[in-house]
């Protein structure tokens, strides 16, 4: 508190009048005490942002906060974390006055603060001096924070100061403990409680179904409304439960002062009388909720004939036989993907893609909390527990499980002896007990404060009326078909061709059926060639048909490949960075693939489906017309046939997914290895990085080579019904030919329609399998397709975004926080990040690794949005700006120069399909790259391999500051952009920049201060704030940091690359 200025003028006169006057300590003393009193109180101003107290100090006398805010932070574990604010009226510190206390908290200046303290000494020398004050102080130190709330609870009313006091003396401390009660539903306490700390969750049981959550209650909320009211509860009786969750320490306002407050108070019993209306509105609209969530099962059960006691019994097996299973794609996606199925469990489906862009779940090692936040702004209420197995029969499924440490699962059914999951890797899974418990993630793994061997970690989700409100996510097949719309003359004019080909195919069994009966029986030579002649006529139709669907078929592919993935590839290049920071570049490669296979689809086996649907019917047709007995054989197999189908198909289908995320991986460990050759080579690491690939990859083909056992093992099975199938009918049909009930040339008739009828089946059971794994590429593609590229598309003239053009360079960030992963604000970059930077400012960003540095200087270019906050660039929000136009606006140079195959201009004027070989050559030089350009045989038309082989790292930089100018940008952002140059060379760009940078605002990022050191102005960036700002010049002069307040820390970096004296102690 040294540096605080202490000042007793007339505002300070008035500040302390003003303390004495209202504070609960001092306003009913006598006034011969309260004049001694007075001339001991001093005044203090503190500027924004100075520590007044530091926890566990000393603490030196009481402060009242006559002016401003200050906020309370605490030290928890390595963190210093934000416990709340205090303003106006607030009182720190008053327990010192009678005996040693330490400050509990750090106390910063939120805003410039005035304060009234009276400092222990001065007050214990008063204390010995007069009884009067000593007994005063005794009585009322202990209720300066109960004064205060019910000053608060009281507001403009107008009463004595006796009248306060005897108030304040009916009013009590209570310390609840967590996991207890406050109240009861159905108590008769006719008493308010205010909760001082702790946290409280409030819970009304209805007259049916589970008890509902209304809210939780933090530090300065009145709870008990609905007993303390009597108009509402003559009797006192309250209407819900208020539990503990922490330790809680409450203010209890009795029933007799409780009826005085509000008399003073009618403001005040209006609003506890609309909060409780709120309460009975949130019960209301939760059990109109559950009623519209259980309509649809009601319906089920009164379809089934159930009764209700019977359509209970069976939800939960009907709950888990319902379950749709969403695969992961890596280990990830695990949390998402359990998030996604239980949404879908109550009736919204999202794909896995789309439940990553809502929550932000893609990370490898996702923690209870951030699904459980995640739960909650879907429309769940979530709460996660440490519990025994022997506590999961009695909870409503499904919930979500750790697994085998930060995997998720989802829970389904547990009995005494097995429980039924589904793991997004490996589908619905029965598992024993002891099994299960081995696997379930411990409750102090994940964090939960349980340290008991058999408890593990479970997150319970319920949905509310907010959930009934979430919009569905489209489905992804809706986008392919899309894309047959265009072809559909062509696809009609393919159909029509298949249809005319199988319609010619029903004309091989009448002529067989014709040679047989009658030519064969009448030697009809005449007969016969005419039938040959029609079989010939029907083969070049036939022939002729089937190449013009082909050429039909191969025009609409080949235009249909095209859009697919010319189309893919422009949505992934628009998707924000957020998306390949998420993703591996082996996962993104795959989905390529997948468009092959949805194509494949849309094309021929679209037409095979129709056609063969048509065709089946047809030939069913004729063979009843032949034989009924033998068509009831045919029929009866045909429910052989997909039974197989049915069996076989999602044990296909599961592999399949399986071997994609394998193919992924392995095509991921190719590109890493081979980006990273030097590395490996480097550390002699070839063997590891063959050994990982050949595991991931061996492990595919044993993958595959299962999948092809399943295939065969079906087309077996399928294989042997069809011999049975005609076995059966060659054994009734030639009792009939032989009881004279059917002709030769019909049974061969039949016996070809039945060939003709089991060839579309085959094609069917076969497509079927097919439709599995395209149904799945589907939903691998839709995951990508359904992210929102980061160009607004223009849907109305008010989301029309801002072309850029002309830009002046100011650069301001208001209030700006910004995290990572949008579920765990605890580890934000930005917090409340503010920062202005002037037209043709040249500013610098310094600070530890990890601080944010670079993130401040990717939220100008787009790549980040605040989470809250503005940043605008010439006063225009830069979230309506048009990206693409601000980015040609802005020069980049980031620390890892990405260099593409092509010349040395092509990478300069990168984008400029005719380059200005002029401004290549000067931005060249200003880079400080043209010395060795022109060394090379072909200059500037010098091709350089992909990722500048035959370029050394300071070259490649050099190429990418040339980059940065050629546009000549008026915002420029250096990312240690200099970090690969030796010191002449840097020394050297630097100084010729200076000159290039000249009307244009610069933001350079380095660790190096030599690199920075001419800059307008510095910022220190620490914890996700500008700490220190200022020259080099200024943060490097101890009086500057003393008359600012700072701590040195730009100082301490400067001391370890310049010839600096430690700090002097006092700044």
């Amino acid at each position: 508190m040294d540096t605080i200025e202490t000042v007793r003028n007339t505002a300070a006169t008035e500040a302390v009048r003003s303390v004495l006057q209202n504070h609960v300590l001092f306003n009913v003393l006598p006034t011969a005490e309260k004049r001694a009193i007075e001339l001991l109180l001093e005044v203090r101003h503190v500027p924004a942002g100075k520590r007044l107290f530091t926890q566990g100090a000393a603490a030196d006398g009481m402060y009242v906060i006559h002016d401003g805010r200050a906020r309370l932070k605490e030290n928890i574990g390595s963190k210093l974390v934000s416990v709340g604010l205090i303003e106006p009226g607030a009182t720190i510190g008053q327990t010192s006055l009678l005996e040693a206390a330490k400050w509990p908290h750090h106390v910063i200046a939120e805003t410039p603060l005035t304060l009234v303290c009276l400092r222990a000494d001065r007050a214990r020398m008063i204390i010995a001096e007069s009884r009067v004050v000593e007994e005063h102080f005794k009585r009322y130190v202990g209720l300066v924070e109960v004064g205060e709330r019910l000053r608060a609870l009281l507001g403009n009313a107008t009463y004595t100061a006796e009248e306060f006091s005897d108030l304040l003396s009916k009013m009590g401390v209570k310390l609840i403990r967590a996991d207890t009660a406050v109240f009861n539903q159905g108590d008769a306490d006719p008493r308010l409680y205010f909760i001082e700390s702790g946290a409280v969750e409030l819970i009304r049981a209805p007259i049916q179904g589970d008890p509902i959550s209304l809210s939780r209650c933090g530090r300065g909320t009145l709870i008990g409304e609905t007993g303390a009211l009597p108009r509402r509860s003559p009797k006192g009786i309250q209407t819900y439960t208020a539990k503990a969750l922490t330790d809680v320490t409450v203010l209890v306002i009795y029933q007799q002062t409780v009826e005085r407050i509000l008399a003073l108070n009618p403001e005040l019993a209006q609003r506890l009388t609309q909060r409780a209306r709120d309460v009975e509105q949130i019960e209301a609209d939760e059990i109109a909720a559950r009623k519209r969530a259980e309509g649809v099962d009601l319906r089920i059960k009164l379809a089934e004939g159930l009764s209700e006691d019977e359509f209970r019994a069976a939800a939960k097996v009907k709950a888990a036989t319902k379950f749709a299973v969403i695969r992961q794609n890596t280990q990830a996606d695990s949390a998402a993907a359990c998030l996604a199925m239980v949404m879908g469990h109550y009736g919204r489906k999202f794909t896995l893609g789309q439940m990553q862009e809502l929550t932000g779940l893609n990370t490898p090692e996702i923690n209870p909390d951030e699904i459980i936040r995640s739960a909650e702004t879907l429309g769940f209420r979530a709460k996660g527990y440490a519990l025994p197995y022997s506590a999961l029969k009695g909870l409503k499924l499904p919930a979500i499980l750790g697994w085998q440490g930060y995997h998720w699962v989802v829970l389904l059914k547990a009995t005494d002896r097995e429980v039924e999951i589904v793991d997004p890797a490996l589908g619905i899974q029965k598992i024993k007990r002891d099994e299960f418990i081995t696997s379930w993630t411990a409750a102090d793994v994940a964090g939960v404060l349980d340290r008991r061997p058999d408890c593990g970690v479970l997150i319970l989700l319920e949905p509310t009326v907010k959930f009934e409100k979430e919009e569905e996510a489209k489905s992804s097949i809706r986008h392919f078909i899309n894309y047959i719309i265009p072809y559909r003359k062509y696809y009609g004019e393919a159909i029509l061709a298949a249809v005319v080909i199988n319609i010619l195919g029903l004309a091989s069994p009448l002529f067989i059926q014709t040679i047989v009966d009658n030519v064969v029986v009448h030697h009809d030579v005449g007969l016969l060639n005419m039938m040959l002649g029609g079989m010939v006529l029907v083969a070049l139709l036939t022939t002729a048909m089937s190449v013009v669907q082909s050429l039909l078929l191969a025009h609409t592919t080949s235009r249909l490949d095209m859009r697919l993935m010319s189309e893919f590839y422009r949505h992934v290049l628009s998707l924000p960075m957020d998306f390949f920071l998420t993703k591996n570049k082996g996962e993104i490669l795959a989905r390529f693939g997948e468009n092959q296979k949805i194509r494949a689809i849309l094309t021929g086996s679209t037409i095979t489906v129709l056609m063969n649907t048509l065709m089946i019917v047809l030939y069913f047709l004729m063979m009843f017309a032949y034989s009924l007995p033998l068509s009831l054989i045919v029929v009866v197999f045909i429910p052989i046939y997909i039974g197989i189908v049915v069996y076989f198909t999602p044990k296909i289908k599961a592999i399949a997914q399986e071997i994609f995320i394998t193919n992924s991986q392995s095509q991921s460990y190719l590109i890493e290895s081979l980006n990273g050759i030097e590395a490996l080579k480097a550390t002699s690491n070839e063997y590891f990085a063959r050994a990982r690939w050949e595991n991931s990859f061996v492990e595919n083909v044993n993958r595959s080579f299962r999948q092809q056992k399943l295939s065969l093992m079906s087309n077996s099975l399928f294989k042997l019904a069809t011999l049975a199938s005609s076995i059966a009918v060659l054994w009734i049909g030639a009792n009939q030919v032989m009881s004279g009930s059917m002709s030769i040339g019909e049974l061969m008739g039949f016996n070809m329609l039945m060939g003709l009828v089991t060839g579309p089946v085959t094609q069917m059971v076969n497509l079927w399998n097919e439709l599995q794994e395209v149904r799945i590429a589907i939903d691998r593609v839709g995951d990508v397709l359904n992210v929102k590229s980061e160009h607004v598309t223009v849907s109305s003239a008010d989301k029309i975004q801002t072309q850029v053009r002309n830009l002046e360079g100011e650069i301001k960030f208001q209030n700006v926080n910004f995290s990572y992963n949008t579920n765990d604000q605890k580890r934000s970059v930005m917090h409340g990040f503010d920062l202005t930077i002037q037209p043709g400012e040249h500013v610098a960003f310094v600070g530890p690794s990890g601080c944010g540095k670079s993130t401040i200087a990717k939220m100008v270019l787009g790549f980040y949005k605040p989470a809250s906050g503005d940043l605008t660039i010439d006063g225009k929000d830069i979230k309506t700006m048009d990206l693409n136009s601000l980015r040609r606006n802005i020069g980049v140079v980031l620390q890892d120069t990405f260099i593409f195959g092509g010349t040395v201009a092509e990478n300069i004027a990168l984008g400029d399909p005719e380059p200005d070989m002029q401004a290549v050559q000067e931005a060249a030089k200003m880079a400080g790259s043209e010395d060795f350009i022109i060394n090379f045989p072909l200059g500037y038309q010098t091709r350089i391999g992909e990722k500048g082989m035959g370029l050394s790292g300071g070259q490649r930089q050099r190429v990418g500051i040339a980059r940065a100018l050629y546009r000549r940008p008026k915002i420029m952002i250096f990312d240690e952009a200099t970090s690969a140059l030796d010191n002449e060379s840097e020394a050297r760009i630097t100084q010729e920049l200076k000159t290039v940078l000249v009307n244009r605002t610069s933001i350079t990022i380095a660790h190096r201060l030599t690199t920075v050191m001419d800059s307008d102005r510095i910022c220190f960036i620490k914890d996700g704030k500008v700490q220190e700002q200022g020259t080099h010049a200024q943060l490097i002069d101890p009086e500057f940091l003393k008359e600012n307040g700072y701590t040195g820390l730009y100082y301490q970096l400067a001391r370890t690359q310049f010839d600096l004296p430690p700090l002097p102690a006092s700044s």
